[in-house]
């Protein structure tokens, strides 16, 4: 039973937010070379093999140890670079993005997913949540920015009862956990209830999405 359970909620986990992540960056999968920045565990690999890996710690895979808030390359040196999940763990994003750009050759692409609704995670070094809004100021005086919602708003309902079947001691929980992994995976199915969601308590700035899990952005200098 135990097994059993333990598959089930690492397959929920890659289809709410690992397989959206590497649906995201599949389209830009190559075989050129590719800085991943802050590569942690490396997860997306398989999608980018002849990447180059720096991380803030020595790690296994890390070519690189380094600071991102002070990339140790030339400027317009690289043509695309790998973020993923790093940017809510840095203490000044704004100085990350403006490195990267830095980096990047005139036309180089950043790939780069972070979060919004999403619960605490890593700490004590999880930092920042950013808003669409927040993102598109980041990268502003980029030549173009594109930033996708990584869920909707029943689907990211979803995800965060996942993170608390995750993160959470529950009391009956060989019952609670599996009934919750199904509502977490059922949940998203039901975005045919929504008609319109709003940006405001007043209900007049619609938007497509009011709750987020995070954001996909791909960025080009």
């Amino acid at each position: 039973m135990a097994r059993t359970l333990d598959g089930a909620r690492r397959a929920l986990h890659r289809q709410l937010v690992r397989e959206r992540i590497t649906d995201f960056l599949r389209p830009h999968s190559t075989t050129r070379r590719v800085l991943d920045l802050g590569c942690g565990n490396s997860p997306y690999a398989h999608l980018f093999p002849n990447r180059m890996c720096l991380d803030i710690r020595r790690k296994p895979g890390a070519a690189v140890v380094a600071d991102a808030h002070a990339l140790p390359f030339a400027d317009d040196c690289l043509d695309t670079i790998l973020s993923t999940e790093m940017l809510e763990h840095t203490l000044e994003p704004q100085r990350i993005v403006d490195e990267i750009r830095r980096v990047l050759r005139p036309g180089g692409r950043v790939l780069l997913t972070t979060r919004f609704i999403f619960p605490l995670h890593d700490v004590p070094g999880d930092y920042y949540r950013f808003t669409n809004y927040a993102l598109a100021h980041l990268f502003r005086g980029w030549s173009s920015v594109q930033v996708e919602a990584e869920a909707t708003t029943l689907e990211t309902i979803g995800i965060l009862l996942h993170r608390l079947t995750m993160q959470a001691e529950l009391r009956a929980q060989r019952l609670v956990r599996p009934a919750l992994l199904v509502v977490a995976k059922l949940i998203g199915r039901l975005d045919w209830l929504m008609i319109r969601q709003y940006g405001d308590g007043a209900r007049t700035r619609p938007v497509p999405e009011m709750l987020v899990s995070g954001w996909h952005v791909a960025g080009t200098k």
